[in-house]
């Protein structure tokens, strides 16, 4: 009788507290009650974090659909009465003026990238989004997003992703270059693949193993879970 009434002091200084509460019933009924609660109150906090990081990211994203829609609109009303001239604003039907004013929009694009080429410019674009940043910070959010895509889709083109083993431990790395003495490395040391060093390592000194691209960023993104996992399924092959 004093191991239960432990038990059940145990548990209720644990936090354990059900409707249906009774001393007759074993103590496991209320220990698989309290893993359902605390999964739940889990599956509840990451719901709210995929809510948020969805929230963070359409704002941004609605702000430059918005302001794109915006630019076609003036766009198609400049060109208008050249397109009209020219009697080239019905020979795609309604859409004319739409596909012009992307094919303007496009080579604006790349006049700027040209210009994007002298220095002074490119203070001038900074100084232009930091102003912007101040009032829409979480156009931040789409910019990062934006970048670490780009950065992935370079580095999976150009360099080989491998599991790199050193004596006792393990990294993710991108394969940069390898000779017959030595290899290079882009060692990752985030959770995403722009963050790292750059490693010069002798051949006997390191060991690799292919991984998917795919499957290094999911271990990246939840901060290493499921690297031992992946480690073992890698070394058993």
């Amino acid at each position: 009788m004093l191991v239960r009434l432990l038990q059940e002091a145990a548990f209720c200084k644990a936090g354990g507290f059900f409707a249906d509460y009774s001393p007759l019933k074993p103590i496991s009924t209320y220990s698989k009650g309290f893993v359902f609660i605390k999964y739940s109150f889990m599956a509840k906090n990451k719901l709210k974090s995929i809510l948020g990081d969805g929230i963070a990211l359409a704002v941004p994203l609605a702000v430059v659909l918005y302001v794109f829609g915006k630019i076609i609109a003036v766009i198609q009303k400049a060109i208008s009465p050249v397109a009209g001239k020219y009697g080239i604003d019905t020979f795609l039907g309604d859409i004319t003026l739409t596909v012009l004013a992307l094919l303007v929009l496009l080579l604006l694009i790349l006049a700027l990238g040209l210009f994007m080429q002298f220095p002074v410019v490119t203070k001038i674009r900074d100084s232009i989004e930091e102003i912007i940043l101040r009032f829409i910070p979480s156009l931040n959010q789409l910019k990062t997003v934006l970048a670490e895509r780009f950065d992935r889709e370079h580095a999976t083109s150009f360099w080989k992703p491998v599991l790199l083993e050193q004596s006792d431990t393990y990294g993710f790395a991108f394969l940069v270059e390898e000779s017959a003495e030595i290899g290079v490395f882009f060692k990752l040391e985030g959770n995403s693949f722009h963050e790292g060093k750059t490693k010069i390592l002798k051949r006997k000194h390191y060991t690799y193993t292919h991984v998917e691209p795919a499957e290094m960023r999911k271990c990246l993104k939840q901060y290493g879970i499921g690297s031992t996992e992946l480690i073992d399924r890698l070394k058993t092959k």
